[in-house]
């Protein structure tokens, strides 16, 4: 796993023409095909828990091709909730405990690449997000090293 700062992901993003939704509310607009016209621009995760590990697998076999991924919280927000254990949501403390398993700094904003040999964590992620987020269909960025999904 390698730590990108969340200004040179955008950056290398835009260079493959995938920037912040210009719709979308100011430094919280999630990801899309700049210049596309308007479309759905997640994927839509199956109800039933026991289908997301799944899903989230085919997912990334299917998008990565045996490269790397780059993950991304939407707005390029912190990676833990910051939520107070004694007072806060306990879904904020389970998302906070999963991400804890990984080396990513308390404080960090930017994005993580992945390499495909770490596809159980970055399913564990994804699988996470779809369950523990604020809004779990496209909180979590899920880019290509291809950039071409």
């Amino acid at each position: 796993m390698e730590l990108v700062e969340a200004g040179d992901f955008l950056r290398w993003a835009a260079d493959g023409g995938i920037v912040p939704d210009p719709r979308g509310p100011d430094g919280q607009a999630p990801l899309t095909f700049g210049g596309a016209p308007p479309a759905m621009r997640r994927w839509v995760a199956p109800e039933a828990p026991f289908n997301l590990p799944g899903f989230a697998s085919c997912l990334l076999g299917s998008t990565a091709r045996q490269s790397s991924v780059y993950l991304f919280i939407k707005g390029g927000a912190p990676w833990f909730t910051g939520s107070d254990p004694a007072t806060g949501p306990e879904w904020e403390h389970l998302r906070d405990r999963v991400v804890a398993t990984l080396p990513i700094p308390r404080d960090f904003r930017g994005a993580l690449k992945m390499a495909f040999s770490e596809s159980d964590d970055v399913v564990l992620l994804l699988v996470t997000f779809f369950v523990y987020a604020w809004c779990v269909n496209d909180d979590l960025q899920v880019v290509s090293e291809q950039r071409d999904v």
